[in-house]
């Protein structure tokens, strides 16, 4: 009965031992686990960071089989010229406004990231027409559109243009969609801003 005892508080000891490390382990990874998360989320937006972000869209292209994407580049016009009329204050809560709109529209159908101040790069996949998806990312274009108030007090328009490169169509890599959808925001910019185009040859 001795000899029982013994061994059942041997195996106690170490399950104790056991759980102890289990613990320390499982905090080490929550407090890895927060840290990761800080460095990958953008201060400005609370949205993922690029580098967080192009990683997410490339592996979700790579899982890409049968379906579409489209990869698109949203930019807020004039930033410099309303940041001069209005404020850093002012535009930077606008700015963080426009992400939490789009983010909440996006939810759960893509992927979003903040690449610089006034410049968001969204990811969506897609079963239909291409047209289905440029209606999407028109959307999220349109949630950029809002007005503020100068320094005068008076109101200051703002707007977004948008360029938008799909796969498999204007390319099969993330690097290809993104260099396209770069040129198409371009092109939105030159043909007068405020609106959306899809890159093509």
């Amino acid at each position: 009965m001795t000899g029982t005892n013994a061994v059942w508080t041997a195996l106690l000891s170490m399950l104790i031992l056991l759980a102890a490390f289990v613990l320390a382990y499982l905090r080490m990874q929550n407090v890895n686990g927060r840290a990761i998360k800080h460095a990958s989320i953008d201060a400005l937006t609370g949205l993922y960071d690029i580098r967080t972000g192009e990683k997410m869209m490339r592996v979700m292209l790579s899982k890409i089989r049968q379906g579409k994407l489209v990869l698109a580049m949203l930019d807020l016009d004039d930033i410099t010229r309303l940041r001069e009329a209005c404020g850093d204050e002012v535009c930077d809560s606008m700015i963080r406004e426009t992400a939490r709109k789009m983010a909440v529209e996006i939810s759960g159908r893509g992927n979003i990231c903040h690449v610089l101040n006034d410049t968001f790069l969204v990811a969506i996949p897609f079963e239909g027409s291409d047209e289905d998806a440029l209606e999407r990312v028109e959307r999220l274009r349109l949630l950029c559109s809002t007005q503020l108030l100068d320094k005068a007090r008076s109101r200051v328009p703002v707007h977004a243009s948008a360029g938008a490169a799909i796969y498999p169509g204007s390319g099969r890599t993330y690097p290809e969609l993104y260099e396209k959808a770069d040129m198409a925001l371009f092109w939105s910019k030159r043909d007068g801003k405020d609106r959306l185009t899809l890159y093509k040859e």
